[in-house]
């Protein structure tokens, strides 16, 4: 018999608060000393837990956001090290983050641009010859083109 984790308000708090700071059900799970499963157990039963684990993950998502951006924008401070001494710190900045940022806030802008367009005007009349075809060597009459319709039958 599997063993039910007891829910209590110390365990729902820890839980929400390691949220809050990770935005990692796992790692908040383990803060609070329970499975993760548990919690989920516990969001699907209780509406108001439910509600609080949302806003506890939009804080912590919010949070990642923010530590993006900073990196992104303001960079942060890295050690050069010489001949096992450290010499100097140097300012690294994210390219990549910044990227990432611009296109989740302006996809009309910055997404990527490949597209694929297969419809093509000869390729659909390639296609309803081939099927013309392939209906005249079967000996069926019909033509091709129209979709959604079959032959009509033919009595013998």
């Amino acid at each position: 018999m599997a063993r039910r984790t007891i829910r209590t308000e110390k365990k729902r708090k820890r839980f929400l608060e390691a949220l809050t700071a990770t935005a990692s059900v796992s790692r908040a799970a383990e803060a609070a000393g329970a499975s993760r499963g548990a919690f989920y157990d516990w969001r699907r039963d209780d509406p108001g837990f439910a509600a609080e684990w949302e806003e506890a993950l939009e804080r912590g998502l919010d949070a990642l956001e923010d530590e993006a951006f900073h990196r992104a924008l303001e960079g942060v401070e890295e050690p050069v090290f010489y001949q096992g001494q450290q010499v100097a710190l140097v300012r690294k900045y994210s390219d990549a983050l910044l990227m990432f940022l611009l296109k989740a806030r302006r996809p009309e802008r910055f997404r990527d641009r490949a597209q694929l367009d297969i419809k093509d005007q000869r390729t659909d009349e390639q296609i309803d010859r081939r099927i013309a075809e392939l209906l005249g060597k079967a000996g069926i009459a019909g033509t091709a083109g129209e979709a959604g319709t079959a032959p009509e039958p033919t009595e013998d």
